[in-house]
């Protein structure tokens, strides 16, 4: 149904979308004639979508940082040398790649979980 799209959302009147919609359209409680969703919810999600960047958009922006060739343009995922973790870094060293993609891929290949 078209209100379970926003089932947590309330709209403008205060009730949520399944007072709405109950078959006649109109809210089971206050008897408004049709949800609107509440524009402040929508706007806040809207919001919360655009900080938080997808993973494709954080992988291109470190391409693109690889692409500007900085130091080398190579780029490889290893574990840190004193064994502290991990690094994702621009290198000359034997191993690495030219896209931040295939660095990821070839540390995940030779490191299975």
């Amino acid at each position: 149904m078209e209100w379970e799209k926003h089932s947590k959302v309330k709209c403008d009147c205060g009730h949520y979308p399944k007072d709405h919609y109950d078959g006649e359209g109109a809210c089971k409680k206050c008897a408004c004639t049709w949800y609107y969703p509440n524009y402040k919810y929508i706007l806040q999600q809207r919001l919360r979508r655009k900080q938080m960047p997808t993973d494709k958009e954080r992988l291109d922006f470190l391409q693109e940082l690889t692409n500007k060739k900085a130091y080398t343009g190579q780029v490889i995922l290893r574990d840190s040398t004193t064994g502290r973790g991990w690094r994702l870094h621009e290198t000359y060293q034997e191993g690495s790649s030219s896209t931040v993609r295939d660095a990821i891929d070839n540390y995940m290949q030779d490191n299975p979980s």
